[in-house]
Protein backbone atom coordinates (compact mmCIF):
# COMPACT_ATOMS: atom_id res chain seq x y z
CA UNK A 1 0.00 0.00 0.00
CA UNK A 2 2.68 2.51 0.74
CA UNK A 3 4.11 1.65 -2.64
CA UNK A 4 1.06 2.51 -4.10
CA UNK A 5 1.00 5.85 -2.38
CA UNK A 6 4.23 6.26 -3.09
CA UNK A 7 3.63 6.19 -6.80
CA UNK A 8 0.52 8.61 -7.02
CA UNK A 9 2.55 12.20 -7.11
CA UNK A 10 4.91 10.03 -10.03
CA UNK A 11 1.17 8.80 -11.37
CA UNK A 12 -0.23 12.67 -11.42
CA UNK A 13 3.03 14.35 -12.74
CA UNK A 14 2.96 11.66 -15.69
CA UNK A 15 -0.84 13.23 -16.38
CA UNK A 16 -0.39 16.91 -15.65
CA UNK A 17 -0.40 18.95 -18.42
CA UNK A 18 2.77 20.23 -19.71
CA UNK A 19 1.19 23.26 -21.11
CA UNK A 20 -0.83 25.71 -18.39
CA UNK A 21 -4.75 25.32 -19.40
CA UNK A 22 -6.82 27.87 -17.27
CA UNK A 23 -10.33 26.10 -17.75
CA UNK A 24 -10.71 23.42 -15.00
CA UNK A 25 -13.27 21.27 -17.25
CA UNK A 26 -10.57 21.25 -19.94
CA UNK A 27 -7.77 20.67 -17.94
CA UNK A 28 -9.94 18.08 -15.81
CA UNK A 29 -10.86 15.96 -19.88
CA UNK A 30 -7.48 16.73 -20.60
CA UNK A 31 -5.77 14.69 -17.77
CA UNK A 32 -8.14 12.39 -17.90
CA UNK A 33 -7.69 10.95 -21.29
CA UNK A 34 -3.66 11.26 -20.68
CA UNK A 35 -4.16 8.85 -17.63
CA UNK A 36 -6.81 6.59 -20.21
CA UNK A 37 -4.03 6.61 -22.94
CA UNK A 38 -1.26 6.29 -20.63
CA UNK A 39 -2.78 2.92 -19.01
CA UNK A 40 -3.42 1.62 -22.25
CA UNK A 41 0.02 2.46 -23.39
CA UNK A 42 1.13 0.19 -20.22
CA UNK A 43 -0.67 -2.51 -20.75
CA UNK A 44 -0.09 -2.99 -24.21
CA UNK A 45 3.61 -2.62 -23.31
CA UNK A 46 3.24 -5.33 -20.96
CA UNK A 47 1.19 -7.67 -23.08
CA UNK A 48 2.87 -7.51 -26.22
CA UNK A 49 6.25 -8.19 -23.70
CA UNK A 50 4.68 -11.19 -22.53
CA UNK A 51 3.33 -12.34 -25.44
CA UNK A 52 7.10 -12.42 -27.12
CA UNK A 53 8.61 -14.00 -24.12
CA UNK A 54 5.83 -16.91 -24.09
CA UNK A 55 6.01 -17.85 -27.78
CA UNK A 56 7.54 -14.87 -30.09
CA UNK A 57 6.07 -13.12 -32.80
CA UNK A 58 6.73 -12.92 -36.50
CA UNK A 59 8.13 -9.94 -37.82
CA UNK A 60 5.13 -8.13 -39.13
CA UNK A 61 3.32 -9.12 -35.83
CA UNK A 62 6.24 -6.93 -34.19
CA UNK A 63 6.15 -3.95 -36.32
CA UNK A 64 2.48 -3.71 -35.92
CA UNK A 65 2.95 -3.79 -32.30
CA UNK A 66 5.40 -1.02 -32.42
CA UNK A 67 2.98 1.04 -34.61
CA UNK A 68 0.58 0.48 -31.85
CA UNK A 69 2.76 1.50 -28.74
CA UNK A 70 4.02 4.83 -30.91
CA UNK A 71 0.44 5.75 -31.97
CA UNK A 72 -0.50 5.45 -28.50
CA UNK A 73 1.96 7.15 -27.14
CA UNK A 74 1.99 9.85 -29.38
CA UNK A 75 -1.39 10.26 -28.82
CA UNK A 76 -0.98 10.53 -25.28
CA UNK A 77 1.41 13.28 -25.63
CA UNK A 78 -1.13 15.60 -27.33
CA UNK A 79 -3.18 15.15 -24.87
CA UNK A 80 -0.67 16.43 -22.42
CA UNK A 81 0.32 19.42 -24.76
CA UNK A 82 -3.71 20.51 -24.50
CA UNK A 83 -5.18 18.63 -28.14
CA UNK A 84 -7.18 16.21 -25.60
CA UNK A 85 -10.09 16.99 -28.85
CA UNK A 86 -7.46 16.37 -31.52
CA UNK A 87 -6.09 12.86 -29.91
CA UNK A 88 -9.79 11.77 -29.39
CA UNK A 89 -10.85 12.76 -32.83
CA UNK A 90 -7.42 10.71 -34.22
CA UNK A 91 -7.77 7.88 -31.43
CA UNK A 92 -11.52 7.26 -32.32
CA UNK A 93 -10.96 7.31 -36.49
CA UNK A 94 -7.72 4.80 -36.35
CA UNK A 95 -9.49 2.32 -33.93
CA UNK A 96 -13.05 2.36 -35.74
CA UNK A 97 -10.98 1.88 -39.16
CA UNK A 98 -8.64 -0.53 -37.39
CA UNK A 99 -11.73 -2.94 -36.02
CA UNK A 100 -13.39 -2.67 -39.29
CA UNK A 101 -10.21 -4.02 -41.12
CA UNK A 102 -9.75 -6.77 -39.01
CA UNK A 103 -13.74 -8.21 -38.90
CA UNK A 104 -13.20 -7.96 -42.77
CA UNK A 105 -10.04 -9.82 -42.73
CA UNK A 106 -11.13 -12.59 -40.29
CA UNK A 107 -13.80 -15.55 -40.28
CA UNK A 108 -17.42 -14.46 -39.31
CA UNK A 109 -16.70 -15.84 -35.86
CA UNK A 110 -13.84 -13.66 -35.10
CA UNK A 111 -15.05 -11.12 -36.81
CA UNK A 112 -18.15 -11.08 -34.51
CA UNK A 113 -15.50 -11.04 -31.52
CA UNK A 114 -14.01 -7.82 -32.71
CA UNK A 115 -16.92 -5.64 -33.36
CA UNK A 116 -17.71 -5.94 -29.60
CA UNK A 117 -14.54 -3.76 -29.21
CA UNK A 118 -16.34 -0.71 -30.73
CA UNK A 119 -17.94 -0.36 -27.53
CA UNK A 120 -14.14 0.70 -26.57
CA UNK A 121 -13.74 3.40 -29.04
CA UNK A 122 -17.37 4.61 -27.95
CA UNK A 123 -16.59 4.61 -24.75
CA UNK A 124 -13.31 6.14 -25.10
CA UNK A 125 -14.89 9.12 -27.16
CA UNK A 126 -17.63 9.70 -24.59
CA UNK A 127 -14.75 10.87 -21.98
CA UNK A 128 -13.49 14.12 -23.67
CA UNK A 129 -15.37 14.60 -26.96
CA UNK A 130 -18.98 16.55 -27.45
CA UNK A 131 -22.24 15.15 -27.39
CA UNK A 132 -23.29 15.82 -30.43
CA UNK A 133 -20.27 14.39 -32.39
CA UNK A 134 -20.67 10.96 -30.10
CA UNK A 135 -24.05 10.03 -31.43
CA UNK A 136 -22.75 10.34 -34.93
CA UNK A 137 -19.68 8.24 -33.78
CA UNK A 138 -22.41 5.26 -32.68
CA UNK A 139 -24.39 5.77 -36.24
CA UNK A 140 -21.20 5.22 -38.02
CA UNK A 141 -20.65 2.56 -35.45
CA UNK A 142 -24.08 0.73 -36.23
CA UNK A 143 -24.38 1.52 -39.46
CA UNK A 144 -20.71 -0.35 -39.75
CA UNK A 145 -22.29 -3.42 -37.95
CA UNK A 146 -25.32 -3.59 -40.48
CA UNK A 147 -23.09 -3.17 -43.50
CA UNK A 148 -21.05 -5.75 -42.43
CA UNK A 149 -23.97 -8.35 -41.55
CA UNK A 150 -25.67 -7.50 -45.32
CA UNK A 151 -22.94 -7.26 -47.63
CA UNK A 152 -19.50 -8.82 -45.99
CA UNK A 153 -20.51 -12.11 -44.13
CA UNK A 154 -24.02 -11.98 -44.48
CA UNK A 155 -25.82 -13.22 -41.18
CA UNK A 156 -28.12 -10.51 -39.83
CA UNK A 157 -29.47 -12.59 -37.72
CA UNK A 158 -25.90 -13.26 -35.64
CA UNK A 159 -25.12 -10.44 -35.66
CA UNK A 160 -28.60 -9.22 -34.26
CA UNK A 161 -28.46 -10.94 -31.51
CA UNK A 162 -24.73 -10.41 -30.35
CA UNK A 163 -22.32 -7.17 -31.61
CA UNK A 164 -25.32 -5.52 -32.52
CA UNK A 165 -27.73 -5.92 -29.73
CA UNK A 166 -24.75 -5.40 -27.24
CA UNK A 167 -23.72 -2.05 -28.60
CA UNK A 168 -27.13 -1.08 -28.87
CA UNK A 169 -27.70 -1.60 -25.32
CA UNK A 170 -24.45 -0.52 -23.96
CA UNK A 171 -24.12 2.79 -25.90
CA UNK A 172 -28.00 3.82 -25.15
CA UNK A 173 -26.99 2.91 -21.50
CA UNK A 174 -23.80 5.05 -21.65
CA UNK A 175 -25.36 8.08 -23.34
CA UNK A 176 -28.28 7.93 -20.70
CA UNK A 177 -25.52 8.18 -18.03
CA UNK A 178 -23.84 10.77 -20.28
CA UNK A 179 -27.20 12.42 -20.08
CA UNK A 180 -27.10 12.28 -16.73
CA UNK A 181 -23.80 13.22 -15.63
CA UNK A 182 -23.76 16.35 -18.14
CA UNK A 183 -26.61 17.84 -16.10
CA UNK A 184 -25.40 16.90 -12.53
CA UNK A 185 -21.87 18.67 -13.95
CA UNK A 186 -24.34 21.52 -15.25
CA UNK A 187 -26.19 21.85 -11.96
CA UNK A 188 -22.76 21.57 -9.78
CA UNK A 189 -21.35 24.03 -12.23
CA UNK A 190 -24.03 26.54 -11.16
CA UNK A 191 -23.11 26.18 -7.85
CA UNK A 192 -19.88 26.49 -8.41
CA UNK A 193 -20.20 29.98 -10.23
CA UNK A 194 -22.68 30.90 -7.47
CA UNK A 195 -19.81 30.25 -4.69
CA UNK A 196 -17.53 31.56 -7.08
CA UNK A 197 -19.66 34.60 -7.47
CA UNK A 198 -20.09 34.77 -3.82
CA UNK A 199 -15.74 34.76 -2.86
CA UNK A 200 -15.34 37.01 -5.65
CA UNK A 201 -17.41 39.55 -4.68
CA UNK A 202 -16.46 39.58 -1.33
CA UNK A 203 -12.74 39.73 -2.39
CA UNK A 204 -13.75 42.40 -4.57
CA UNK A 205 -15.36 44.54 -1.21
CA UNK A 206 -11.96 43.75 0.80
CA UNK A 207 -10.29 46.64 2.24
CA UNK A 208 -6.71 44.43 1.60
CA UNK A 209 -5.37 43.54 -1.99
CA UNK A 210 -5.95 39.69 -2.75
CA UNK A 211 -3.71 38.66 -5.88
CA UNK A 212 -2.97 35.22 -7.55
CA UNK A 213 0.63 34.26 -8.87
CA UNK A 214 1.57 31.75 -11.26
CA UNK A 215 5.08 30.04 -10.63
CA UNK A 216 6.83 32.10 -12.24
CA UNK A 217 6.17 35.21 -10.68
CA UNK A 218 3.63 36.42 -13.03
CA UNK A 219 0.43 38.15 -12.14
CA UNK A 220 -2.92 36.18 -13.14
CA UNK A 221 -5.43 38.11 -11.05
CA UNK A 222 -5.93 41.33 -8.30
CA UNK A 223 -8.79 42.65 -6.53
CA UNK A 224 -10.44 46.61 -7.23
CA UNK A 225 -8.59 47.46 -3.78
CA UNK A 226 -5.42 47.01 -5.54
CA UNK A 227 -6.10 50.21 -8.22
CA UNK A 228 -7.35 52.01 -5.11
CA UNK A 229 -4.29 51.86 -3.20
CA UNK A 230 -1.86 51.51 -5.65
CA UNK A 231 -3.39 52.96 -8.92
CA UNK A 232 -2.64 49.78 -11.49
CA UNK A 233 -5.58 48.41 -12.62
CA UNK A 234 -6.19 44.76 -13.17
CA UNK A 235 -5.58 45.09 -16.60
CA UNK A 236 -1.85 46.92 -16.05
CA UNK A 237 -0.62 44.40 -14.05
CA UNK A 238 -2.32 40.89 -14.95
CA UNK A 239 0.31 38.93 -16.87
CA UNK A 240 3.57 41.38 -16.11
CA UNK A 241 6.28 39.95 -13.26
CA UNK A 242 5.39 41.46 -9.71
CA UNK A 243 8.75 41.14 -9.31
CA UNK A 244 8.83 44.31 -11.84
CA UNK A 245 6.99 46.33 -8.95
CA UNK A 246 8.89 45.88 -5.89
CA UNK A 247 11.88 48.26 -4.39
CA UNK A 248 14.86 47.18 -5.83
CA UNK A 249 16.24 45.98 -2.13
CA UNK A 250 13.04 43.59 -1.94
CA UNK A 251 13.81 41.64 -4.55
CA UNK A 252 16.00 38.90 -3.00
CA UNK A 253 13.36 37.99 -0.40
CA UNK A 254 10.71 37.96 -2.99
CA UNK A 255 12.24 35.37 -4.93
CA UNK A 256 12.95 33.51 -1.74
CA UNK A 257 9.35 33.98 -0.97
CA UNK A 258 8.45 32.13 -4.62
CA UNK A 259 11.10 29.48 -4.38
CA UNK A 260 9.55 28.38 -0.75
CA UNK A 261 6.19 29.08 -2.34
CA UNK A 262 7.07 26.36 -4.96
CA UNK A 263 8.67 23.97 -3.03
CA UNK A 264 5.41 23.60 -0.70
CA UNK A 265 6.20 25.42 2.28
CA UNK A 266 3.81 28.06 3.47
CA UNK A 267 6.16 31.40 3.24
CA UNK A 268 5.93 33.66 6.55
CA UNK A 269 4.67 37.08 6.75
CA UNK A 270 6.80 39.76 4.78
CA UNK A 271 6.93 43.01 4.29
CA UNK A 272 7.72 44.48 0.54
CA UNK A 273 8.06 48.14 -1.02
CA UNK A 274 5.37 48.32 -3.57
CA UNK A 275 5.39 50.73 -6.46
CA UNK A 276 2.84 53.31 -6.89
CA UNK A 277 1.71 54.25 -10.32
CA UNK A 278 2.57 57.69 -8.75
CA UNK A 279 6.20 56.52 -8.77
CA UNK A 280 5.86 56.11 -4.88
CA UNK A 281 6.56 53.12 -3.08
CA UNK A 282 4.14 51.61 -0.32
CA UNK A 283 5.02 49.27 2.56
CA UNK A 284 2.54 46.09 2.65
CA UNK A 285 2.58 42.90 4.50
CA UNK A 286 1.78 40.26 2.63
CA UNK A 287 0.27 36.40 3.50
CA UNK A 288 0.04 33.76 1.14
CA UNK A 289 -0.56 30.14 0.38
CA UNK A 290 -0.19 27.59 -2.67
CA UNK A 291 -2.51 26.46 -4.55
CA UNK A 292 -1.86 22.51 -4.57
CA UNK A 293 -2.86 19.43 -7.01
CA UNK A 294 -2.22 15.86 -7.01
CA UNK A 295 0.92 16.68 -4.71
CA UNK A 296 2.10 20.22 -7.08
CA UNK A 297 1.96 23.24 -6.42
CA UNK A 298 0.15 25.21 -9.43
CA UNK A 299 -0.68 28.19 -8.44
CA UNK A 300 0.15 30.57 -5.22
CA UNK A 301 -2.87 33.34 -3.85
CA UNK A 302 -2.07 35.73 -1.20
CA UNK A 303 -3.68 38.92 0.65
CA UNK A 304 -1.59 42.22 0.89
CA UNK A 305 -1.97 44.78 3.51
CA UNK A 306 -1.47 48.70 3.62
CA UNK A 307 1.38 48.78 6.73
CA UNK A 308 2.37 52.39 5.35
CA UNK A 309 0.47 54.76 7.99
CA UNK A 310 1.17 51.84 11.00
CA UNK A 311 4.58 51.83 10.53
CA UNK A 312 5.18 55.79 10.17
CA UNK A 313 3.18 55.92 13.23
CA UNK A 314 5.47 53.01 15.04
CA UNK A 315 8.05 55.38 12.92
CA UNK A 316 6.61 58.11 14.97
CA UNK A 317 6.88 56.03 18.42
CA UNK A 318 10.70 55.15 17.87
CA UNK A 319 11.22 59.09 17.00
CA UNK A 320 9.03 60.42 20.61
CA UNK A 321 11.03 57.49 22.56
CA UNK A 322 14.15 59.08 20.99
CA UNK A 323 13.53 62.66 21.69
CA UNK A 324 12.35 61.62 25.36
CA UNK A 325 15.79 59.53 25.52
CA UNK A 326 16.87 63.11 24.55
CA UNK A 327 15.29 65.12 26.86
CA UNK A 328 16.75 62.61 29.92
CA UNK A 329 19.93 63.40 29.07
CA UNK A 330 19.12 67.08 29.08
CA UNK A 331 17.20 67.19 32.53
CA UNK A 332 19.91 65.32 34.02
CA UNK A 333 22.40 67.80 32.37
CA UNK A 334 20.18 70.49 33.47
CA UNK A 335 19.67 69.46 36.74
CA UNK A 336 23.15 68.85 37.56
CA UNK A 337 24.70 72.20 36.43
CA UNK A 338 21.25 74.69 36.84
CA UNK A 339 22.10 75.04 40.15
CA UNK A 340 25.62 76.07 40.49
CA UNK A 341 24.90 78.57 37.31
CA UNK A 342 22.22 79.68 38.94
CA UNK A 343 24.19 80.02 42.38
CA UNK A 344 27.03 81.96 40.30
CA UNK A 345 24.56 84.28 38.51
CA UNK A 346 23.02 85.51 41.78
CA UNK A 347 26.64 86.05 42.67
CA UNK A 348 27.42 88.06 40.13
CA UNK A 349 24.02 90.18 40.26
CA UNK A 350 24.20 90.39 43.76
CA UNK A 351 28.01 91.93 43.12
CA UNK A 352 27.12 94.07 40.40
CA UNK A 353 24.33 95.56 42.87
CA UNK A 354 26.60 96.17 45.76
CA UNK A 355 29.32 97.86 43.04
CA UNK A 356 26.24 100.21 42.03
CA UNK A 357 25.26 101.06 45.30
CA UNK A 358 28.12 102.16 46.49
CA UNK A 359 30.18 104.01 43.67
CA UNK A 360 29.90 107.56 43.45
CA UNK A 361 27.82 109.37 40.96
CA UNK A 362 30.56 110.13 38.91
CA UNK A 363 31.97 106.86 38.35
CA UNK A 364 28.39 105.84 38.00
CA UNK A 365 27.65 107.47 34.93
CA UNK A 366 31.32 106.24 33.78
CA UNK A 367 30.52 102.77 34.84
CA UNK A 368 26.51 102.06 34.30
CA UNK A 369 26.65 100.77 30.82
CA UNK A 370 28.80 97.87 31.80
CA UNK A 371 26.89 97.45 34.94
CA UNK A 372 23.54 97.65 32.45
CA UNK A 373 25.20 94.87 30.14
CA UNK A 374 26.07 92.80 33.37
CA UNK A 375 22.39 93.06 34.20
CA UNK A 376 21.39 92.46 30.84
CA UNK A 377 23.67 89.23 30.37
CA UNK A 378 22.32 88.00 33.99
CA UNK A 379 18.58 87.68 32.26
CA UNK A 380 19.19 86.10 29.56
CA UNK A 381 21.67 83.55 31.14
CA UNK A 382 18.50 83.14 33.97
CA UNK A 383 16.04 83.05 30.39
CA UNK A 384 18.31 80.18 28.54
CA UNK A 385 18.34 77.96 31.96
CA UNK A 386 14.49 78.42 31.65
CA UNK A 387 14.45 77.35 28.42
CA UNK A 388 16.67 74.13 28.97
CA UNK A 389 13.98 73.61 32.11
CA UNK A 390 10.94 74.16 29.89
CA UNK A 391 12.17 70.89 28.11
CA UNK A 392 12.08 68.53 30.83
CA UNK A 393 8.19 68.17 31.99
CA UNK A 394 7.33 67.83 28.26
CA UNK A 395 6.51 63.95 28.36
CA UNK A 396 4.12 64.94 31.23
CA UNK A 397 1.64 67.18 29.46
CA UNK A 398 -1.57 68.84 31.39
CA UNK A 399 -3.88 68.36 29.01
CA UNK A 400 -7.02 70.70 29.45
CA UNK A 401 -9.40 72.80 26.87
CA UNK A 402 -7.84 75.55 25.60
CA UNK A 403 -8.69 78.70 23.27
CA UNK A 404 -6.03 78.78 21.53
CA UNK A 405 -7.59 82.59 19.93
CA UNK A 406 -6.83 84.04 22.78
CA UNK A 407 -3.72 82.33 23.87
CA UNK A 408 -2.25 83.36 20.53
CA UNK A 409 -3.61 86.83 20.98
CA UNK A 410 -1.87 86.83 24.58
CA UNK A 411 1.29 86.31 22.95
CA UNK A 412 0.89 88.73 19.90
CA UNK A 413 0.32 91.48 22.52
CA UNK A 414 3.49 90.34 24.59
CA UNK A 415 5.62 90.60 21.39
CA UNK A 416 3.85 94.27 19.73
CA UNK A 417 5.79 96.87 21.91
CA UNK A 418 9.08 94.88 20.85
CA UNK A 419 7.75 94.95 17.35
CA UNK A 420 6.73 98.38 17.72
CA UNK A 421 10.49 99.05 18.68
CA UNK A 422 11.40 97.64 15.64
CA UNK A 423 8.62 99.88 13.06
CA UNK A 424 7.69 96.11 12.04
CA UNK A 425 3.71 95.38 11.56
CA UNK A 426 2.55 92.60 13.71
CA UNK A 427 -0.77 91.51 12.51
CA UNK A 428 -2.78 88.47 13.94
CA UNK A 429 -6.13 87.18 12.02
CA UNK A 430 -8.32 84.69 14.14
CA UNK A 431 -10.72 81.33 13.23
CA UNK A 432 -13.84 82.43 14.82
CA UNK A 433 -15.02 79.31 14.55
CA UNK A 434 -12.18 77.21 15.52
CA UNK A 435 -12.86 74.96 18.47
CA UNK A 436 -11.34 74.24 21.78
CA UNK A 437 -7.93 72.22 21.79
CA UNK A 438 -7.32 69.76 24.61
CA UNK A 439 -3.28 70.69 25.29
CA UNK A 440 -0.87 71.77 27.43
CA UNK A 441 -2.06 75.36 27.19
CA UNK A 442 1.30 76.55 29.18
CA UNK A 443 3.55 74.41 26.59
CA UNK A 444 2.02 75.62 23.70
CA UNK A 445 1.95 79.27 24.50
CA UNK A 446 6.01 78.57 24.52
CA UNK A 447 5.77 77.09 21.20
CA UNK A 448 3.76 80.27 20.35
CA UNK A 449 6.23 82.41 22.28
CA UNK A 450 9.82 81.24 20.58
CA UNK A 451 8.46 81.64 17.10
CA UNK A 452 7.12 85.03 17.20
CA UNK A 453 10.46 85.96 19.53
CA UNK A 454 12.34 84.37 16.52
CA UNK A 455 10.30 86.05 13.73
CA UNK A 456 10.73 89.64 15.69
CA UNK A 457 14.12 89.35 16.00
CA UNK A 458 15.05 88.46 12.27
CA UNK A 459 12.42 90.61 10.57
CA UNK A 460 14.23 93.70 9.90
CA UNK A 461 13.24 96.80 10.87
CA UNK A 462 9.99 97.98 9.18
CA UNK A 463 9.29 94.26 8.29
CA UNK A 464 5.76 92.51 8.33
CA UNK A 465 4.81 89.55 10.74
CA UNK A 466 1.68 87.48 10.08
CA UNK A 467 -0.02 85.11 12.59
CA UNK A 468 -2.76 83.54 12.20
CA UNK A 469 -5.18 80.38 13.33
CA UNK A 470 -7.15 77.92 11.36
CA UNK A 471 -8.85 74.61 11.38
CA UNK A 472 -7.51 72.16 8.61
CA UNK A 473 -9.71 68.43 9.42
CA UNK A 474 -8.96 67.48 12.57
CA UNK A 475 -5.79 70.02 13.57
CA UNK A 476 -5.74 73.10 14.56
CA UNK A 477 -3.22 75.35 12.70
CA UNK A 478 -1.12 78.13 14.35
CA UNK A 479 0.90 80.01 11.23
CA UNK A 480 3.37 82.64 12.01
CA UNK A 481 4.64 84.17 8.39
CA UNK A 482 7.72 86.96 8.79
CA UNK A 483 9.51 89.05 5.61
CA UNK A 484 12.97 88.66 7.86
CA UNK A 485 16.55 87.41 6.59
CA UNK A 486 15.03 83.94 5.75
CA UNK A 487 16.83 80.33 6.09
CA UNK A 488 19.28 78.47 3.88
CA UNK A 489 18.58 74.64 2.75
CA UNK A 490 21.13 73.31 4.59
CA UNK A 491 20.34 75.45 8.10
CA UNK A 492 17.06 74.18 7.51
CA UNK A 493 18.21 70.65 7.55
CA UNK A 494 18.90 71.79 11.27
CA UNK A 495 17.05 74.25 12.69
CA UNK A 496 15.12 72.36 14.97
CA UNK A 497 18.09 70.31 16.35
CA UNK A 498 18.99 70.79 19.91
CA UNK A 499 21.86 73.72 20.35
CA UNK A 500 21.98 74.15 16.57
CA UNK A 501 22.39 77.86 16.18
CA UNK A 502 22.26 79.00 12.49
CA UNK A 503 24.67 81.56 12.90
CA UNK A 504 27.63 80.29 15.21
CA UNK A 505 28.95 84.27 15.15
CA UNK A 506 26.33 85.55 17.39
CA UNK A 507 26.62 86.07 20.65
CA UNK A 508 24.85 85.16 23.49
CA UNK A 509 23.15 88.53 23.92
CA UNK A 510 22.36 88.63 20.16
CA UNK A 511 20.75 85.03 20.32
CA UNK A 512 20.37 81.76 22.26
CA UNK A 513 21.86 78.39 23.04
CA UNK A 514 19.57 76.93 20.36
CA UNK A 515 16.84 74.96 22.14
CA UNK A 516 13.86 77.51 21.24
CA UNK A 517 12.84 75.83 17.88
CA UNK A 518 14.15 72.68 19.51
CA UNK A 519 11.52 73.60 22.07
CA UNK A 520 9.02 74.27 19.59
CA UNK A 521 9.09 70.96 18.05
CA UNK A 522 9.17 69.13 21.30
CA UNK A 523 6.13 70.35 22.15
CA UNK A 524 4.17 69.42 18.95
CA UNK A 525 5.55 65.84 18.81
CA UNK A 526 4.37 65.91 22.17
CA UNK A 527 0.72 66.79 21.35
CA UNK A 528 1.09 64.58 18.60
CA UNK A 529 1.33 67.34 16.20
CA UNK A 530 4.18 68.90 13.70
CA UNK A 531 6.01 71.63 13.20
CA UNK A 532 7.28 72.57 9.62
CA UNK A 533 8.82 75.35 8.14
CA UNK A 534 9.75 76.86 4.29
CA UNK A 535 11.90 79.45 3.85
CA UNK A 536 13.90 81.23 1.59
CA UNK A 537 17.10 83.23 1.61
CA UNK A 538 15.84 87.00 1.59
CA UNK A 539 12.55 86.30 1.35
CA UNK A 540 11.39 85.53 5.22
CA UNK A 541 10.14 81.72 6.60
CA UNK A 542 6.64 80.62 7.30
CA UNK A 543 6.17 78.43 10.16
CA UNK A 544 3.09 76.12 10.90
CA UNK A 545 2.59 74.56 14.22
CA UNK A 546 -0.22 71.81 13.84
CA UNK A 547 -1.81 70.37 16.52
CA UNK A 548 -4.73 68.06 16.47
CA UNK A 549 -8.30 68.34 17.90
CA UNK A 550 -8.35 65.58 20.92
CA UNK A 551 -11.87 64.55 21.97
CA UNK A 552 -12.80 64.25 25.29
Amino acid sequence: MSCFRSLTPLWGYLIEPTTPIQDTDARRKSRLQAALLLALALALSLFFVLQHLSYGVSLKTLIAQILALALTFSLYGLSRQGHYRFAAHIGTLIGTILIFALSVSQSPTQASVQLYYLIAIFAFAMTVLPRSWVIRLAIVHISGILVYGLFIHPDVATLARGPLTFYLITSSLLLLGLHYSVRLQAEQQALLAASEARYRSLIENMLDIAYSLSLDGKILAVNRVTETLLGWTEAELVGKNFLDFLHPDELPSAAGFIQQSIGGGKPPTFQVRVLTRSGEYKWLESNSAARMENGRVIEIFGVARDISARLQAEDQKIQLALERERLTLIENFVLAMSHDFRTSLATIETSRHLIERKINETDRMRLQPKLDQIQTAIHHMTEQLQNLRALLPLANLAVEACDLNALVAGEVAEFAPLARQKQQTLRFTSDSGLPPARVDGERVRQAVAHLLRNAVHYTPDGGTITVRTAQVEKSVLIEIRDTGMGITPQQLQHIFELFYRGDEARSLQSGGVGVGLNIVRAVAVAHGGTINVESCPGKGSFFTLALPLRSE
